[in-house]
């Protein structure tokens, strides 16, 4: 759906926390607070390569750029302090978390997207 999956979180006295939820955006539409003043962040994902050209330049090029892909090894490694914080859910309460609602597009709106594709092309 040309989106990708953006959190901004901060790591603090040994804690990661969240300072933005999971959300969907554009590539062309990523934001980083902070980019203007200087400070330093760090972007981490595998969208890097595949979004090249439609990162916004300044945002990148200010950034270390981590390539990582989801792995449950790094939830093992966040377990024990989520476990201390009391962030245990019982497992049979466990749900997953839903960015996008919408898995797939309807045939009107892909419709739409190729008519104004070929409208571009035309003029």
């Amino acid at each position: 759906m040309d989106e990708m999956y953006v959190a901004q979180y901060q790591y603090a006295q040994g804690q990661w926390q969240t300072l933005q939820a999971s959300t969907l955006l554009r590539p062309q539409d990523l934001a980083v607070p902070g980019v203007a003043a200087g400070e330093p962040h760090l972007l981490a994902g595998n969208v890097f390569t595949v979004y090249a050209d439609r990162l916004p330049v300044k945002t990148l090029q200010s950034a270390q750029v981590v390539q990582a892909l989801p792995m449950a090894a790094a939830m093992l490694r966040l377990a024990p302090a989520m476990l201390a914080a009391g962030l245990e859910v019982d497992a049979a309460l466990a749900m997953p978390s839903y960015i996008r609602d919408k898995v797939a597009k309807t045939t009107a709106e892909r419709e739409a997207e190729k008519a104004a594709a070929q409208a571009v092309a035309a003029a």
